[in-house]
Parts: structure tokens; C-alpha cells; sequence
């Protein structure tokens, strides 16, 4: 089975270079003046045909269902983050206490392999040129091949942006110590830059001095800020602050097994 998904994975690369390609075949056939007129014409018809042809088996391949569920998008919806292989999405949401906000970092991996991840959310203001005096936050993640979890830890949100919507720079770098093993899910998330390079002012410096093609936009999510809850932890106990991790399902790959996932309130 796994062995089939690297395959589809590698055909699916392979026809996206190969629609390039005859794409610029196609281009210098119609601008081609050298060679001879058969020649050309046939170039000129073929080409287009070829790359009609290799469009719709990339679409019929990618449109083929993932052998095991989508949880992170059964969770927090079909917009979440990448960084080389493992999934993520941050969330808020309210304890059961009702007075403390958790912020929730779902998670899911890719690949065979165990994932070591680092997760960083920076709050930051307009355009993401301030920081604003609320915590930034690094959830450490041990993620096993193919599961589904999250990690929670209590935040406090001052009660200035308790109700308001707050920017954050998102960041990651992942590690897979033993090899990322295979491919066991298809669909990627969108990419996020590195941890040493979420912050403003490097990404300006990288464009001024390194040029625009050098450094990518960091990746961002606005979340909404529940009201009523606390402004400050410093009441909870240590090890409740620190947050707990969860993983919430596993695949069975030999029977490709169904998950049981808990429900929680949001905030």
C-alpha cells in the first residue's frame, strides 16, 4: 500500500515536470522559424495534444481519495500550516474551568517517521511590524508517522485584546532523527518559514541585502481573542502552564483503522 502512495507521489511530480516541459516545447514550436515546416506542424500539434493528455492524468491522480483521513482538516478546517512534513493549525479554545484560554496546536504527520518539531506563534500588529505585550509561544512536539495530536497551554490574553483579532507569525522547524520514512499522506499544508527567520527584522534584512527572490513572506493567522478570560497565569501551577501533549490517533497501517476523536468546546 505504502509503496503504491510513494509511487503515486513520484508520478505526480514526474507529470508536473513533464506538463512544463511541453508547455516550452509547445511555446518554441510556434515561434520555431529553422527548421523544416513538417517538422514544425508536427511539433505544433502534437505537443499541445501530449500536454492535454499529461493535465488530465496529473488531474485524475491528484483527485484520487488519501488512504487515511484528513484529521487536521476534520479539526480546524482545509487552511493549516507545513513544515517539512508535518501538519499543523493553532486554535483557541476555553478550559473547562471557563475562565482560562487554551491555545491548542493540532498536529499531523506526514510521514512514516517520527517528527521532532518546534512550533512558534510570534502576536505581532499592523503588517506585522510591532510585537505586541503578549507571549510568544514554542510548543516542542513528538509526533509518531502518520498520527494526529495537539498539544494545550494555557494563554493569557490581557483584557486591552480580549474581543479583537490578533495577527501572529507562525514559524516551525521539524527533524525526523531516524529518516522521514514514507509518505503516508499526500496533501501538503501551506509552508512556513524557519524559527531563526520568523522575525521582521531579519526577513528585511535577507530582502534588502539578499534580494526579493531570497526570503519568503512568513506565513500568518489571525485568531479572535475570547473575552472573560484570564490575563494572567500566574495563579496556575507550573506544570499546568507548561501545557500537556496529546495524540489522539495513530494509523493502523496494516487495516488503515478509523479514529475516535474527543470533542472540545472552543473558545
Amino acid at each position: 500500500m505504502f509503496k503504491g502512495m510513494i509511487g503515486r507521489q513520484n508520478t505526480i511530480q514526474a507529470l508536473q515536470v513533464l506538463l512544463i516541459v511541453l508547455a516550452f516545447v509547445t511555446l518554441g514550436a510556434w515561434i520555431a522559424t529553422d527548421a523544416s515546416p513538417a517538422l514544425i506542424w508536427l511539433f505544433r500539434i502534437t505537443a499541445p495534444l501530449a500536454a492535454l493528455a499529461t493535465a488530465w492524468w496529473l488531474f485524475t491522480i491528484s483527485r484520487q481519495p488519501e488512504r487515511f483521513p484528513d484529521l487536521l482538516a476534520q479539526t480546524v478546517g482545509n487552511k493549516y500550516f507545513e513544515k517539512d512534513g508535518l501538519c499543523f493549525a493553532p486554535a483557541l479554545e476555553r478550559a473547562s474551568d471557563g475562565q482560562t484560554c487554551l491555545l491548542a496546536i493540532y498536529f499531523q504527520n506526514r510521514n512514516a517517521g517520527h517528527a521532532s518539531a518546534t512550533i512558534a506563534l510570534a502576536p505581532t500588529g499592523w503588517l506585522g511590524t510591532r510585537a505586541l505585550p503578549m507571549v510568544s509561544v514554542r510548543a516542542a512536539i513528538e509526533c509518531p508517522g502518520g498520527a494526529f495530536g495537539a498539544i494545550l497551554m494555557p494563554y493569557a490574553i490581557p483584557a486591552k485584546y480580549q474581543g479583537a483579532n490578533v495577527l501572529f507569525i507562525v514559524a516551525a522547524d521539524t527533524k525526523y532523527h531516524a529518516g522521514r520514512g514514507e509518505l503516508l499522506r499526500l496533501r501538503a499544508g501551506l509552508p512556513v518559514t524557519s524559527i531563526p527567520d520568523m522575525s521582521v527584522a531579519r526577513q528585511f534584512f535577507k530582502r534588502l541585502f539578499g534580494g526579493i527572490t531570497s526570503a519568503s513572506t512568513p506565513a500568518t493567522v489571525t485568531m479572535r481573542m475570547p473575552r472573560g478570560v484570564r490575563a494572567d497565569l500566574a495563579d496556575l501551577p507550573p506544570a499546568t502552564r507548561a501545557g500537556e501533549q496529546n495524540i489522539l490517533w495513530t494509523p493502523d497501517l496494516a487495516t488503515g483503522g478509523f479514529p475516535v476523536l474527543p470533542t472540545r468546546r472552543a473558545a
